[in-house]
């Protein structure tokens, strides 16, 4: 009987902490107010393109 009185004591306890704890105030996020831009280059690179016989690139 006695341990049941403790176990029921430690999942009351740790209801309370929880409850405690979800309940707490909390800052806001903050919003972004513009976005960054990521800008993106290429170039023509020997492995990934193809030259035919004269030189040019395929169509």
């Amino acid at each position: 009987m006695k341990r049941k009185m403790i176990r029921l004591v430690a999942a009351f306890l740790a209801a309370i902490c929880l409850f405690l704890s979800g309940c707490a105030v909390t800052d806001a996020p903050k919003k972004t107010t513009e976005k960054e831009m990521l800008v993106i280059g290429s170039d023509i690179y020997s492995p990934y393109f193809y030259l035919d016989d004269d030189g040019n690139l395929p169509e």
